[in-house]
């Protein structure tokens, strides 16, 4: 009920602390950053970047109900996923990119079962995180799940480690 939902903003709030906090910490000032997170949902922080300056704040979200709904709040989404980004994107690639939970989807849609061929979706996702971002961009990543890449993964996509590691909850990449 009511406290169950009081929780869940109490977390919600706390994720988007500690996401701002690395923001702040790699890629100040924001008031000149392109930032595009994958898996915005409904938009909630976009909108939170937008109240704090950002230049530009866009979304990069698969489910097209989900659009929508972000559009109608007057947010930059885009119908899309990030095993195979709209091209003008990977085009004009961001100062910032970021997402929550997104690195979980492969693992969930196997059953948990981390295979090889799990782990190549996921590198292959990571390949295309890449693209999108500006060479010495940052990237700011949640997971539930633990980090399922080793620091030569991310070297082999064009990463670097700043924070964060394989069983930690968040990771920053530059």
């Amino acid at each position: 009920g009511e406290k169950a939902a009081l929780r869940g903003y109490q977390t919600r709030a706390a994720l988007y602390d500690l996401i701002l906090s690395y923001l702040k910490r790699y890629a100040s000032p924001l008031s000149d950053k392109r930032i595009l997170e994958i898996g915005p949902g409904s938009g909630m922080f976009l909108l939170a970047l937008q109240a704090l300056g950002v230049a530009t704040a866009e979304g990069l979200e698969p489910h097209s109900e989900l659009v929508a709904l972000s559009r109608g709040e007057g947010l930059q989404i885009t119908e899309g996923d990030l095993r195979s980004p709209p091209t003008f994107m990977v085009e004009h690639p961001y100062d910032v990119t970021l997402s929550r939970n997104v690195f979980d989807v492969p693992l969930i849609e196997a059953g948990e079962d981390l295979t090889p061929e799990v782990h190549q979706t996921g590198i292959q996702m990571l390949r295309q995180l890449a693209r999108l971002t500006k060479p010495g961009g940052v990237s700011v990543h949640q997971t539930e799940r633990g980090w399922p890449f080793h620091n030569t993964d991310l070297a082999e996509a064009g990463f670097e480690l700043l924070e964060g590691g394989t069983s930690y909850g968040f990771i920053v990449l530059r």
